[in-house]
């Protein structure tokens, strides 16, 4: 990577938090048919829009 000026790059990389209906989507897709128990993590929803639900 050094070689090869990979680190030197000004990379803008960014993210967005997953939307209530893709966290809902992919638990009744997946977790709900795949799995016989699921735990979940509850969070307050002051910490991240990620956790609105």
């Amino acid at each position: 990577m050094i070689k090869n000026g990979l680190l030197d790059l000004d990379v803008q990389a960014g993210t967005s938090p997953t939307s209530v209906e893709q966290i809902r989507e992919l638990y009744l897709k997946h977790v709900v048919t795949d799995c016989d128990l699921a735990v979940g993590l509850i969070i307050a929803k002051s910490r991240s829009p990620t956790f609105d639900n």
